[in-house]
């Protein structure tokens, strides 16, 4: 393969430039090598057309890169949002009592109860005897 050539075939579709390239025996319809060769006009016409297909895939990729671009700003935004709520919920979280005081704050509750009870009841006590006392 003294003579090998490595061609690139057009094509429109997406696929890698690795794909695209074939090689050959290096016989040519290009010519003896003194120039121009005998079809030049079709030669110039598929770098002129592959010229186009470059700049038809170069502006989809601008406007891939603005999409991305977008998307990436909208997600930088979202976290900022989490990131702003996270720090309000730990915020109201350092607030909260921790559960000792809370224990401590139902049983004063409780006892507070207990003795609203007791004296509840014998306040009715000492007033079920003076109304007892008055009629009986």
């Amino acid at each position: 393969m003294g003579n090998a050539k490595l061609e690139l075939v057009h094509s429109t579709s997406p696929e890698s430039l690795s794909s695209r390239l074939r090689v050959t025996d290096g016989s040519s319809s290009y010519g003896n090598g003194g120039g121009g060769g005998d079809d030049m006009l079709l030669r110039v016409a598929k770098l002129e057309a592959n010229v186009e297909d470059i700049k038809a895939n170069l502006a989809e990729a601008r406007a891939d890169i603005r999409e991305l671009r977008k998307t990436s700003a909208d997600t930088s935004r979202d976290v900022a949002v989490i990131l702003q709520k996270q720090i309000d919920i730990d915020e109201k979280l350092s607030k909260k009592p921790s559960i000792s005081e809370m224990n401590s704050s139902i049983i004063s509750a409780v006892n507070k109860q207990i003795l609203w009870t007791i004296f509840t009841a014998i306040a009715i006590a000492g007033i079920s005897l003076s109304v007892a006392k008055l009629f009986f």
